[in-house]
């Protein structure tokens, strides 16, 4: 049957007031029309006979005492009044129960007494609950309308014991119950909390900036504040929710954890409204990790991390990344797939400029669910995940022809700035080498600062001290920059790098350095090479940058390309002279958005002291004989 309501109203007729101890055993069980052992239908057995038990009221305080009465922790819910229960007891037994709530055993709760009656009334309803239980009730097929105040009032459909989703079960991440509103970015304005459906002010009197704007900044996902301020009383206008008074400890982890003087829909007197700005990134690049075969741009938005949909992420959007990581612009905005695990979510229908100084200053539409591939059971929508890579901070100011001799700049502060040569020793220059690809510098190079460069270029990176493990330039000890004069010694620091910038890789045989997919080192990440305009003379360039020979073939068949993020170069033409391959003619530096084949470019190499033909060749129907040299 169907019941109209969940609390069962208090009345007492017929002399039945409730005392304590009036059964000393009382056995329960749950009865429904799913057969679980958690959930259902409250059935008590009374002289012998098992039927439905009528109480005035039933409410969650009962509800706890019968779950752990059952041996469960206590109990989840009470079950609303839309869902339906059948009820299977063909005796009513009524007993008016009135828990606490914190008793351990129905016997300890006052009660009435069991009676036998035809049917439970609208007044002394049967009982339903749902204990706690983990991985026992599986809901599906849930669907909401917005305006239920639990779950369980969607309409929905429920699994029985021990059975499990196909699909994988779901998780939320819920908004902070605080937001900051009228600000000119993500991480400043004026604070409001939610409270009661509605969105309050905080009101200034007695509030404590050390605390409680941390409080409020750490449960938006960043580090902590870094000012805060106050507006003049009355902005919001009479009738709005205040709340007044908040004091915090410090270490709560939300602001709703406080204690505060309650709410009133009176004005704020003359303290004013409270804003905060808050301290912290909020970009930053996951690495790759057992979720994602690549890594990720992530984003603080709603109170928590996330990445972005890679399908219409594209360069503005990756400028705009790159320059909140402190980097000059974006090399590449990649889309990639491998996204694994359970539904997760992403930033959908990015769109920048690529003038903004944050992210979330584009226009977006929020957060949009992403599914993946299911463990044998089908495959359902999955998006790609954007990704950037940006330039490097340092950087070889030289000629083409050259690329990697020259003067030295680093980005800072949103400008490229000189190095001094005060103390620029090789172990320096190696780190900024290897921070552009190279393996090592193989001198150290020092120029006097010309009249353009001291009259433009005022800024310098002074006494740069490197250990040789710095993964920058700029983690290396220095005594910082000099603004607006030169340089101690007048003299710019420079370097000359060495060492390969391509690679041969297959992933099936990796010990043969020989052959295999060409890669390019280029911006800190190696990149595949389009085989368009691949032929015997870019293979040759590449076998003899890495010491070979030269090219037996332009094409490996055999190999297994690598997981490369990305593709740097394409129409690639050498003349067959060149000593690098960056020395060839190509479109430029960067990321390939499509390549017109299935696979990259590769070579086999002339391997060292590779044989010349055989002398002669013999043959006896069993073995075949060679020979070189006689």
């Amino acid at each position: 049957m169907a019941f109209s309501g969940v609390l069962l109203y208090i009345f007492f007729v017929g002399g039945l007031f409730p005392r304590k101890g009036t059964a000393s055993v009382i056995n329960v069980r749950l009865f429904g029309d799913y057969i679980r052992s958690s959930y259902g239908l409250v059935e008590v057995q009374f002289n012998g006979t098992w039927g439905t038990w009528c109480s005035a009221p039933w409410n969650l305080n009962n509800a706890h005492v019968t779950c752990r009465h059952l041996g469960f922790d206590g109990a989840a819910a009470l079950v609303p009044e839309s869902y339906p229960s059948y009820d299977g007891g063909r005796v009513k037994w009524r007993n008016d129960l009135h828990c606490f709530g914190n008793e351990t055993s129905l016997t300890d709760c006052p009660q009435t007494g069991f009676i036998s009656v035809r049917y439970c009334s609208f007044r002394y309803k049967a009982s339903n609950v749902m204990c706690n239980l983990q991985d026992d009730v599986k809901v599906t097929n849930v669907h909401c309308l917005g305006n239920e105040t639990s779950i369980l009032k969607c309409t929905h459909n429920l699994f029985g014991v021990g059975r499990n989703c196909w699909i994988g079960e779901v998780g939320v991440a819920c908004s902070p119950s605080v937001r900051l509103v009228r600000g000119p970015s993500a991480r400043e304005g004026l604070v409001q909390v939610y409270r009661n459906n509605t969105w309050g002010w905080i009101c200034a009197k007695n509030w404590k900036p050390e605390k409680e704007a941390n409080v409020i900044c750490k449960e938006l996902g960043y580090i902590g504040a870094s000012s805060v301020y106050t507006v003049s009383p009355n902005v919001q206008g009479n009738g709005s929710l205040w709340i007044n008074n908040f004091q915090c400890a410090g270490n709560e982890s939300s602001l709703s954890m406080c204690v505060h003087n309650g709410y009133s829909n009176n004005s704020c007197s003359t303290d004013g409204n409270v804003g905060v700005v808050c301290a912290g990134p909020e970009v930053r690049i996951r690495a790759r990790d057992s979720h994602t075969l690549h890594p990720r741009v992530e984003i603080l938005f709603g109170g928590f991390w996330g990445p972005i949909c890679g399908d219409h992420w594209d360069k503005q959007g990756a400028d705009v990344v790159c320059s909140q990581l402190g980097h000059d612009n974006a090399l590449a905005a990649i889309a990639s797939y491998g996204f694994s695990g359970i539904a997760k979510v992403c930033l959908r229908y990015l769109q920048c400029t690529g003038k903004e100084t944050s992210i979330l200053s584009c226009s977006h539409q929020g957060w949009t669910l992403v599914f993946d591939f299911t463990d044998g059971e089908g495959e359902l929508p999955i998006l790609p995940l954007g990704n950037v890579i940006c330039t490097p901070t340092v950087r070889i100011v030289g000629t083409a022809a050259t690329p990697s001799e020259g003067l030295v700049q680093v980005y800072y502060n949103d400008m490229w700035r000189w190095v001094c040569d005060e103390k620029w020793d090789a172990t320096d220059a190696d780190v900024a080498c290897q921070q552009l690809g190279y393996q090592s510098s193989s001198t150290t190079l020092s120029f006097p600062t010309s009249n353009r460069a001291q009259e433009h270029w005022t800024a310098w990176l002074n006494i740069v001290q490197c250990f040789g493990n710095e993964s920058s330039i700029l983690s290396c000890e220095h005594d910082g920059f000099l603004q607006k004069r030169t340089c101690a010694t007048k003299r710019m620091a420079g370097m000359i790098c060495s060492g390969s910038q391509v690679r041969l890789v297959d992933t099936c045989q990796g010990s043969l350095h020989s052959r295999g997919f060409v890669e390019v080192f280029f911006g800190g990440v190696w990149g595949a090479v389009c085989p368009d305009s691949w032929d015997l003379s870019n293979a040759k360039v590449v076998c003899q940058q890495l010491g070979f020979e030269g090219a037996q073939n332009t094409s490996d068949p055999s190999a297994c390309e690598g997981d490369t993020p990305v593709t740097w170069m394409s129409n690639v033409q050498c003349k067959g002279n060149e000593t690098s391959l960056s020395q060839c003619k190509h479109q430029g530096w960067n990321a390939t958005g499509f390549c017109p084949y299935y696979f990259s470019a590769s070579v086999i190499c002339i391997p060292p002291g590779a044989l010349e033909p055989p002398e002669f060749v013999s043959s006896d129907f069993g073995n075949i004989d060679m020979a070189w040299n006689s």
